[in-house]
């Protein structure tokens, strides 16, 4: 597993890439306050973002807005914007990539996952 690099702009989630582990990257979300987000951005290989506390509204390009609780699992496609807006404070959650989609024939580009 690589060290924990944090980053924050105000009004937006605290992310914590936390690194890899059996083929997975992963990174933390902290979201403090009801009425911050995680900005607008895509990535280009699918994800999962694991709910682990709180609530969130998510807009994905091209799907309807839903709402969700903890504990809830919400997919990505690759290539689509998505949002989230924390609806409660203290809203945590983890986005999961397979690294073996990252780059043709396996392998982790970071820089695919983190600066979209």
């Amino acid at each position: 597993m690589s060290g924990i690099r944090l980053h924050h702009e105000p009004g937006a989630a605290f992310k914590a890439v936390l690194g890899t582990y059996g083929g997975i990257f992963w990174r933390m979300n902290f979201i403090p306050k009801a009425t911050e987000l995680q900005r607008s951005h895509y990535h280009p290989i699918d994800h999962v973002t694991f709910l682990v506390k709180g609530r969130l509204r998510a807009e994905v390009e091209n799907y309807p807005t839903m709402e969700y609780t903890a504990p809830a699992m919400i997919e990505v496609p690759a290539g689509k914007c998505h949002t989230y807006h924390a609806l409660e404070d203290g809203t945590l959650y983890f986005c999961l990539f397979n690294t073996k989609d990252a780059v043709p024939g396996g392998g982790l580009d970071i820089g695919l996952i983190e600066t979209n």
